[in-house]
């Protein structure tokens, strides 16, 4: 609306990306259970896209404050049995890690130092998450390889 679109454009273009996404998401399913964590601002993103692949998302913790743009994921991910931790601390973080023990906890650099040393796989959110593509065909299909390996990879911690 903003950019003066026309709706039915903008429908045709949902219409075309809707099937290729449902696609990806089918082909590439993610199992098991993640906490994220961060402090850029995509986590809530994040967490839906883990949900919407077939994850057990528990928790999201985000720096960021509660907005209005945060709203609509906030109350999807709730909907689906994600706390969200607004402004959340390390202290929130781990605490949220011990509460659900997930299989892969995505976070901080002193959030994935903590779990390695528990012995539970972890990745970096800014390094090896934030950086793929989130949206679209892409995006739908592009965690699931990194998580599922870092899952099947619990045995060597």
């Amino acid at each position: 609306e903003a950019a003066e679109v026309p709706s039915a454009q903008v429908e045709a273009a949902i219409a075309a990306f809707i099937p290729a996404i449902r696609g990806a998401l089918a082909r590439s399913p993610i199992h098991g259970m993640v906490t994220v964590s961060g402090y850029e601002g995509s986590e809530l993103l994040v967490a839906r896209l883990l949900i919407e692949s077939g994850a057990t998302v528990p928790y999201v913790g985000t720096a960021c404050p509660r907005t209005p743009w945060s709203e609509p994921d906030r109350v999807w991910l709730e909907a689906h049995g994600c706390e969200v931790q607004y402004r959340a601390s390390l202290e929130q973080d781990l605490a949220a890690v011990d509460r659900h023990r997930p299989q892969l906890a995505i976070g901080t650099t002193p959030l994935v130092q903590a779990c390695k040393q528990r012995g539970l796989p972890a990745l970096y959110f800014t390094n090896l998450i934030s950086a793929r593509p989130l949206m679209g065909p892409a995006g739908a299909g592009s965690l699931a390889q990194v998580i599922n390996g870092a899952i099947a990879n619990q045995a060597r911690f």
